[in-house]
């Protein structure tokens, strides 16, 4: 019974790895763990995972393969995140470069439907209003969770990237390194055996950096929320206090 029970859980696993392959953000995190330790096993055994054959032991000691891990989180959660945050600054440049940028004469009028969170916040604080106060609570954490994970995905788009070129740089043009570029190449010589090892990896790091820059393309965070009886109120005030100015 319960080997019958462990076979169904292990069959539901597998389809809920193959169903997540839907989603583009989990290919992109697992190519970029594939890639990982396919370097890291090219640099400690000199050819990459793409080598092993089905049945053949991997041949890592348990030192081996725990400073994998601690290189790779290392890796990950420093290096990878110090790399993305330029490349973030890279893409701001560019986004808010006079090339892009056009001038317009926008005079920005105040909403009656929307107000900040600061303001939404600051009333419900002077006033005690609970279900305010709730609705500001929810609405930042739902915000700060959304950032997170576009945070997370713009360093797996980007890691995947930088670390197929470190796997490119590490590759040997005859396709005899084992790793992930030369499984790619072997397949690519079915159609054109004359196609060269450099175009493989030039056309992967073109398409994945294209990914990393629309995933770390940089957006407008709203700072609003719908709340219109306090937008009105705010409104009112602000009307009333110009009439008062323009009255002196």
């Amino acid at each position: 019974m319960s080997s019958s029970n462990n076979s169904s859980g292990s069959t539901l696993s597998v389809l809920s790895f193959v169903d997540g392959l839907w989603d583009l953000a989990k290919v992109a995190k697992v190519i970029y763990f594939t890639i990982c330790f396919d370097v890291l096993f090219f640099y400690l055994k000199g050819n990459g995972l793409f080598g092993i054959k089905l049945g053949k032991e991997f041949d890592l000691s348990i030192a081996d393969f725990a400073g994998m891990i601690i290189a790779l989180g290392i890796f990950s959660s420093v290096v990878l995140e110090i790399k993305t945050l330029f490349f973030n600054l890279i893409l701001i440049r560019v986004k808010y470069s006079k090339l892009l940028t056009f001038n317009e004469d926008n005079i920005y009028q105040k909403s009656r439907t929307e107000v900040s969170m600061s303001e939404l916040r600051d009333d419900a604080l002077s006033k005690g209003d609970d279900l305010s106060f709730k609705i500001y609570s929810e609405e930042k954490n739902k915000r700060h969770e959304e950032f997170k994970n576009r945070r997370l995905s713009e360093i797996i788009a980007f890691g995947t990237f930088f670390v197929f070129s470190i796997e490119w740089y590490f590759s040997k043009s005859n396709g005899s390194s084992k790793m992930f570029i030369d499984w790619l190449w072997e397949q690519s010589k079915h159609s054109d055996p004359t196609t060269p090892h450099y175009l493989i990896g030039l056309l992967v790091s073109l398409a994945l950096l294209f990914y990393a820059t629309s995933v770390c393309w940089p957006i407008d965070f709203s700072s609003k929320i719908y709340y219109p009886k306090l937008a009105e109120k705010l409104k009112k005030k602000e009307d009333e206090w110009k009439s008062k100015i323009d009255e002196m």
